[in-house]
């Protein structure tokens, strides 16, 4: 027993010397960061943990290193871990320590982005939904907002400390707010306190840094933390990307050349001809000369993943448009959205991050095997909206005008709202929205003696009305229905303050008769899986709910890819998991990723639901499955 005593010693003191002499820092006048004491330079990537099922964090993470990569980036959507009004979420999808443990595991240097606002083409920006349902100014010294901001922040920064690089994890770098330097509103108090909240929770051995285009630096960072820039390769020559780190020193501390987002690719929107194709060798160039500079660069993305259920954000236009973002972010990035290397823009890019960082390592681990399961598999109708109400119903109120989204304790999905005909209406009239007052888009219906006619649908416009015409007569006290849906609130931009859903605005017949009196009926589509059971529909052609069931033929599935065969518009949920939003009419997302997790094995039944927003033909709709992503 005695003779144990020298080595147990031994250890201790090694560890508690090894621990006291860990450090990140930045070496200002060499223009560097220093690990440990020694120049480092790092090549990151970026994979947001809650865009990719947490059972394939260790595969994607496992390529990311076999990319020769030494550090990764993620974002911290703070919407997703608090989705309700203080109830906060870090389990499963959310476990934001395990994916920490995981890179760690793996010998990856970690850099978290942790908001509050990350934008990121994720719903609101990661900003909670109840924060649209106020006053509040968000991304300002705003005193409620801040409220807001500081609750989260005890929640999540105490998970985040013990993984600092000084504390013996491998989180070297947190970043502060984002982009701010590009939002309308310049408050650099805001960014004080912020990172005084971060200096307080996490101390002062962790690198705060901030990230803007170069061009909108002024307004982006603080004296005391460190200024990065992003920007693509698309357009920019060696010499403007040289000029941009020199506009970099300026502002901040000063220091280390750094590139938090160089573009792989991009995103894409529903209506877009076709997705963002990345030109490989320009960006392979690009980023060999950024590290020949001694540049740390983060390649944004090296895996987009999935914005699985409400969670794709959207974009705003000065035309008065706004544009939603697809179901899937695959980014054209280096990996695929379900994992997969691509094997030239991968294999080029692990060869030049090597010969530039001397840091060679694994054999890339395997793509994941993908399975056509059936072609046109029959679906069956369930019923409308109107039809399930008993059983998709959370909530009715009513009121003189109708009541936004949030207002109702709604933060994602659909509200039906309903009222009466004030008047006869002849065919031709039109039924108007003032401008930006239906967030996003509204289905609407007439019910006409027992059957419920279909009308059409009107598409928000921020500058402009939205009217439409009615296709038949409407007597006197018909009840109309307005099924309207959140399509995503923008996640960039100077709209941020101005995001509530729903009708908030007037709804008027013929420019003069508004309708008034409703019933605000809040829905959770989840919960039709309590009742599948189909149904007749009085009419050929339908919207509303579909099923359709299968068997997976193996001991457990592999990941692959569904394709809603003569749908329109709609959600496609799988044994309770809502898959995202399909819209093949705006393209060019046309197929929707599955997982493998999601599907249950072998004798298990697998259900499928589509809600489907307009008309189909009940005869004619199925669904498949494909080994790849379509595109259109």
């Amino acid at each position: 027993m005695m003779r144990c005593w020298p080595i147990l010693i031994a250890a201790c003191l090694l560890t508690s010397v090894t621990i006291e002499e860990r450090s990140f820092t930045v070496d200002v006048k060499n223009r560097q960061f220093l690990k440990d004491g020694k120049p480092f330079q790092y090549a990151s990537g970026s994979i947001h943990y809650v865009r990719v099922p947490y059972q394939y964090w260790r595969d994607r993470l496992m390529k990311m290193k076999a990319a020769n990569l030494n550090t990764v980036q993620t974002y911290v959507m703070w919407n997703f871990h608090e989705q309700e009004d203080g109830v906060f979420d870090f389990t499963g999808q959310a476990d934001i320590e395990n994916f920490i443990s995981i890179t760690n595991e793996l010998g990856l240097n970690l850099i978290v982005r942790a908001g509050p606002y990350v934008c990121a083409e994720w719903e609101f920006g990661g900003l909670p939904w109840f924060l649209a349902n106020s006053n509040i100014t968000v991304r300002t010294s705003d005193p409620e907002y801040m409220f807001y901001v500081r609750r989260w922040y005890k929640q999540l920064l105490p998970k985040l400390k013990p993984h600092l690089y000084a504390n013996g994890g491998n989180i070297i770098s947190i970043q502060v707010e984002n982009e701010y330097g590009s939002y309308y509103q310049c408050d650099n108090y805001y960014l004080q306190q912020l990172h005084q909240i971060f200096k307080e929770a996490l101390g002062d051995d962790i690198v705060f840094f901030t990230v803007d285009p170069p061009t909108s630096l002024k307004c982006g960072t603080t004296d005391s933390m460190l200024a990065t820039v992003d920007f693509g390769p698309k357009i920019v020559t060696n010499e403007i990307m040289s000029l941009y780190f020199d506009l970099q020193n300026l502002y901040g501390t000063g220091g280390p050349r750094v590139n938090s987002e160089f573009y792989s690719g991009w995103m894409t929107h529903w209506g877009m001809l076709s997705y963002f194709h990345t030109n490989i060798d320009n960006f392979i160039g690009k980023l060999d000369f950024l590290l020949s500079l001694k540049a740390s660069v983060n390649t944004y993305m090296f895996e987009g993943g999935t914005s699985f259920g409400y969670w794709s954000g959207a974009n705003s236009f000065i035309a008065g448009t706004t544009v939603y973002d697809v179901t899937s972010y695959d980014y054209s990035a280096p990996m695929t959205e379900s994992g997969d290397i691509t094997q030239y823009f991968y294999t080029k890019f692990s060869e030049i991050v090597g010969a530039r960082l001397k840091n060679f390592n694994l054999t890339v681990p395997a793509n994941t095997t993908k399975t056509a399961y059936a072609s046109n598999l029959k679906t069956e109708f369930v019923g409308r909206v109107f039809d399930v109400m008993d059983t998709i119903k959370i909530s009715t109120i009513s009121s003189e005008k109708a009541i936004n989204m949030e207002k109702l304790g709604c933060g994602y999905g659909f509200i039906l709202y309903e009222t009466v005909s004030p008047n006869n209406y002849a065919k031709d009239s039109e039924i108007c929205f003032t401008a930006n007052s239906i967030r996003d888009s509204a289905s609407i219906f007439v019910k006409k003696s027992s059957n419920t006619k279909f009308i059409g649908t009107i598409f928000n416009n921020r500058m402009f009305h939205s009217c439409i015409q009615l296709s038949d007569d409407i007597a006197k006290s018909d009840a109309m229905y307005f099924l309207v849906q959140n399509q995503g609130r923008i996640n960039f931009g100077n709209q941020l303050n101005d995001q509530r859903k729903g009708i908030v605005g007037d709804v008027v017949i013929n420019k003069r008769d508004e309708l008034i009196g409703w019933k605000n009926t809040v829905l959770d589509i989840s919960k039709i899986f309590n009742n599948l059971t189909a149904s007749v529909s009085l009419n050929s052609n339908d919207s509303g709910f579909f099923t359709a069931r299968c068997i997976i033929n193996c001991s457990f599935g592999n990941d692959t890819f569904i394709k809603p065969n003569n749908f329109k518009r709609g959600f496609i949920w799988l044994n309770g998991r809502n898959l995202g939003r399909y819209w093949p009419g705006q393209g060019p997302q046309i197929t929707l990723y599955i997982p493998k997790y999601y599907l249950k094995p072998n004798p298990e039944v697998n259900t499928f639901v589509i809600f489907e927003l307009e008309p189909v033909d009940l005869s004619m709709t199925s669904i498949s499955f494909f080994k790849e992503p379509i595109w259109n």
